[in-house]
């Protein structure tokens, strides 16, 4: 909501909008503010609060117009799909594809795998050593297996085990 004052309103929209106290006085009041008059205006509550109310409209008004859509988005990676492809710039094509298909709507690659190494304490384990110790820290049905004296696990991107 605006201010009853229309100076004080035209302050704080000058303010708001990025100027500096002493720029907004001078154009609202046609003169150089004489000591801290603008400090003072500008550190008024209510005063503060229209600042504050014509940034955030300001901030809203930007990311409304600028922030790109998941359509927007989507129509960029498949342009410039097209477009690497044409110029033969085949890994970045690739690189765009696999991108697309990560996409929580498309999920082509929903089973992304994930190996760790672990050449400490389990190497020396037996299989039914490393089950044991999965189990007493909590680890849910750990499908882990030794391979040349190294704990492999193999998961889905969330951490889960493949079964």
């Amino acid at each position: 909501m605006g201010l009853r004052n229309p100076e004080h309103e035209r302050f704080a929209a000058l303010v708001g909008a990025g100027g500096a106290p002493k720029d907004a006085w001078q154009e609202v009041y046609g003169r150089k503010p004489v000591g801290r008059e603008a400090a003072v205006l500008a550190g008024e509550p209510d005063v503060v609060r229209r600042i504050r109310e014509v940034q955030d409209r300001a901030v809203d008004l930007v990311l409304t117009e600028t922030v790109c859509s998941r359509a927007w988005l989507l129509d960029k990676l498949r342009q410039s799909i097209e477009e690497a492809l044409k110029k033969h710039q085949h890994a970045t094509a690739i690189r765009g594809i696999e991108l697309a298909g990560r996409l929580p709507e498309l999920r082509l690659f929903p089973n992304e795998t994930r190996i760790r190494h672990t050449k400490d304490r389990y190497a020396q384990m037996t299989d039914a050593e490393i089950l044991a110790e999965a189990e007493r820290l909590g680890l849910r049905k750990p499908q882990e297996k030794v391979i040349n004296a190294v704990c492999v696990t193999v998961a889905d991107a969330d951490g889960n085990p493949l079964n």
